[in-house]
């Protein structure tokens, strides 16, 4: 498992079916996300992540402050190391979401979805001066981020997407 942190986003991506890359979230808000970070429970056997908790900065509620968001363990009812985990979620996040709308997601896609920006589903036109325009994810958007995640070919991603 390799840890990343570019995006600013609550993400993952499977790199290869033995190599998972979890994103950090960022502790700024410049994509309309709430500052958020994450910290991870190591097995002491074989140091690997088993599980990990994320705390968010709610922008919304004031006076705010870093609160427990969400443990990955309890939010997927997963259990065991955590790259293998993220790995057994994918095909569940992977589910068609119509393009419509009219298809809502199933309940582990809508954690996803709310977990991504860490909590805050806004509009994003432009957060901040050097800021760029971000969108929450949604049933619409839904197959750039479902195929992100595990298809890191160009054409792979290409045809996933094109499949929804």
């Amino acid at each position: 498992m390799t840890l990343g942190a570019h995006t600013h986003m609550d993400e993952y991506r499977i790199l290869s079916p033995s190599i998972v890359l979890d994103e950090a979230p960022a502790i700024t808000p410049c994509f309309g996300e709430n500052p958020a970070f994450k910290v991870f429970t190591i097995s002491q056997s074989t140091f690997t992540p088993t599980d990990y908790s994320s705390l968010n900065y709610d922008l919304a509620v004031m006076p705010a402050q870093f609160n427990s968001y969400y443990t990955f363990s309890a939010a997927y009812s997963m259990q065991g190391p955590l790259g293998a985990s993220l790995v057994q979620l994918y095909p569940e996040l992977a589910t068609n979401v119509a393009l419509t709308g009219t298809q809502l997601p199933n309940a582990k896609q809508a954690l996803y979805m709310g977990q991504y920006n860490s909590g805050n589903a806004t509009w994003n036109p432009n957060p901040l001066p050097l800021g760029a325009p971000w969108n929450p994810v949604t049933p619409a958007n839904w197959p750039i981020f479902a195929c992100g995640i595990g298809k890191m070919a160009q054409l792979d991603f290409e045809d996933c997407v094109n499949s929804y």
